[in-house]
């Protein structure tokens, strides 16, 4: 079986945590202002692709491929997105676990195979 999610092109992991001080003055670590935007388009469009009807999340061994369309000419290290991308489908439930994954492919694909940004598929 398949799941195939078209998602927001994701910011890098490397931008997806800030630090700070809380008010006493302890030492946090909180999610940045881009990554909350993303998540929000992200969950947004996972509620409108999701199938259809009763979806069981995916407890079993599987493989993903993640297909990034460049928003721009930057240079970018296309594994810096992979984790964002994985982290996310397990958030929203469609797998249970990223250590079931056997297999996780990430590469640049034209802007047609990836209209907005990303496309997610997930083979199980």
């Amino acid at each position: 079986m398949i799941v195939i999610i078209d998602l927001p092109f994701p910011p890098s992991q490397n931008s997806i945590w800030k630090v700070g001080k809380s008010r006493s003055g302890k030492r946090i670590v909180y999610r940045s202002k881009p990554y909350i935007r993303w998540l929000r388009e992200a969950d947004a469009q996972w509620l409108v692709q999701k199938p259809r009807g009763l979806f069981k999340t995916i407890d079993t061994p599987f493989r993903v491929r993640i297909m990034l369309s460049r928003p721009d000419k930057r240079s970018r290290d296309c594994d810096n997105l992979s984790k964002v991308a994985v982290d996310f489908i397990q958030r929203v439930g469609i797998i249970k676990n990223d250590s079931l994954s056997e297999e996780t492919r990430v590469g640049w694909v034209e802007d047609s195979e990836a209209p907005m940004g990303m496309k997610v598929v997930v083979n199980y």
